[in-house]
């Protein structure tokens, strides 16, 4: 009987003592999420300043790892020229022989001389062509009255050797 009459005074000093855990929990979990969101801004301020210095570092060996790129790209490329070349001897020689071979290079130096004598024509044919244009309408005018004393000129030296054959 004595531990029933107990029996109130101990479930309300349970539920005291439980009611103190559930404070405390709930204190608890205030805190933790306190602490998780002072966390996450940190990490965040961290990240923050790790993406600063990344792009910073970046930035500052860019132009090392560019330069590095274009070097290797330029041996590359000379590789693939080079292994090409070989390529179009190897072909060259499984398809001709040695004497066609240097026939196609006769022709070759031929043609390529050739070509270059036309180049050199044809710009000074456009450098003149450039000074016609240039000059304008004026030289044209300058150029039709020329060609009309030209042929002037021309009937009257036909006229006196005509004369001349006349009077012999």
């Amino acid at each position: 009987m004595a531990k029933c009459g107990a029996l109130p005074q101990l479930l309300e000093a349970d539920r005291q003592k439980q009611e103190r855990e559930r404070e405390r929990a709930w204190e608890n979990r205030v805190t933790i999420t306190k602490q998780t969101i002072a966390y996450l801004t940190v990490l965040h301020h961290c990240l923050v300043l790790l993406r600063e210095l990344i792009e910073r570092h970046r930035l500052g060996s860019q132009p090392e790892l560019d330069a590095e790129l274009l070097a290797y790209l330029r041996l590359k490329t000379k590789a693939m020229f080079t292994k090409l070349g070989l390529m179009k001897l190897e072909l060259r020689h499984q398809l001709f022989n040695k004497d066609t071979v240097q026939a196609h290079t006769a022709i070759r130096a031929l043609l390529q001389e050739e070509l270059e004598v036309q180049e050199s024509s044809a710009e000074t044919l456009r450098g003149t062509l450039g000074l016609y244009q240039m000059l304008g309408e004026d030289f044209e005018g300058l150029v039709a009255e020329y060609s009309h004393l030209l042929e002037l000129l021309g009937n009257k030296r036909w006229a006196l050797q005509e004369f001349t054959k006349s009077q012999n």
